[in-house]
């Protein structure tokens, strides 16, 4: 029973790690983009994907809120104001003592990404509907290993992202053979959603005491399921979601960061 504890208990601990790992480029990355854009088109480049992207983001907090039975103080799901770079806000409060309300933190700092990659596959879904390579491959086949000192090797890694690669690869072509009229706007919207799903610096530190109390709700039930003799292995099906995740969101983001080069390219050898 030891030794599957610890199995156990290391398989939580990936789960954390990857999380954590996607959640912080998803984090970066937007804020990488957004400070590009901003210094190439100023501020007010914000409003050409915020006006669908914020009130997704706010609104993701807003229910989630709701749902863990927050108390909704203010909102406001688009209000720019370039003097704090505020975009739209949701203020709540809850009790310290209800763990319930406490654990909500954690899915309400995080419901933007939430919602905004489950907008981004039915997205996707629109311009593909009879694609059913999109789908990963099965969790077994995937090269998750059980051992700590195995994920630490590069190729566990690029094994993993191969598979997600290849998904998106015939995905995308079928997008292309598929095309139809709608295709800008479908490549637009996935990329208003995905320049603002991303959570916050707020939602971060508003999150921690969440993930707090989720991880050690998580920690008593891995443990009883050692004391029951099973496995958990959710890091074989956590990794790949999350790997999926940070490409399909880097992946929209990065095609709204060239086309913002590029138009700036091509506005200045106009001028010139």
């Amino acid at each position: 029973m030891r030794s599957l504890l610890v199995s156990n208990l290391v398989d939580l601990g990936l789960c954390l790690a990857i999380l954590t790992a996607a959640i912080a480029i998803l984090h970066g990355v937007e804020r990488a983009a957004a400070g590009y854009i901003s210094r190439r088109w100023g501020w007010n480049a914000v409003l050409v994907t915020g006006w669908i992207g914020v009130p997704l983001h706010e609104l993701s907090h807003l229910l989630m809120a709701r749902l863990f039975g927050h108390r909704i103080v203010a909102w406001k799901i688009f209000d720019p104001d370039p003097s704090t770079g505020t975009l739209g806000y949701v203020w709540h409060a809850y009790r310290r003592r209800n763990l319930w309300q406490l654990a909500g933190n954690l899915f309400i700092g995080m419901a933007p990404l939430l919602s905004g990659v489950a907008v981004l596959l039915l997205c996707m879904a629109w311009m593909a509907p009879s694609v059913r390579g999109f789908v990963l491959p099965p969790v077994p086949s995937l090269p998750m290993p059980a051992r700590l000192a195995d994920w630490a090797h590069a190729r566990v890694w690029l094994a993993l992202a191969a598979c997600v690669g290849h998904s998106l690869l015939i995905w995308t072509a079928n997008i292309w053979r598929m095309r139809t009229l709608w295709l800008p706007v479908q490549v637009y919207l996935c990329i208003a959603v995905a320049s603002h799903s991303a959570p916050s610096q707020r939602d971060l530190v508003s999150s921690f005491t969440g993930a707090m109390v989720v991880l050690a709700f998580a920690a008593v039930a891995v443990v009883a399921l050692s004391i029951a003799g099973r496995t958990t292995a959710n890091a074989a099906l956590v990794a790949p979601i999350a790997c999926l995740a940070v490409i399909v969101v880097c992946l929209f983001q990065g095609l709204y960061v060239l086309t913002v080069a590029a138009v700036s390219a091509l506005t200045v050898g106009t001028r010139s």
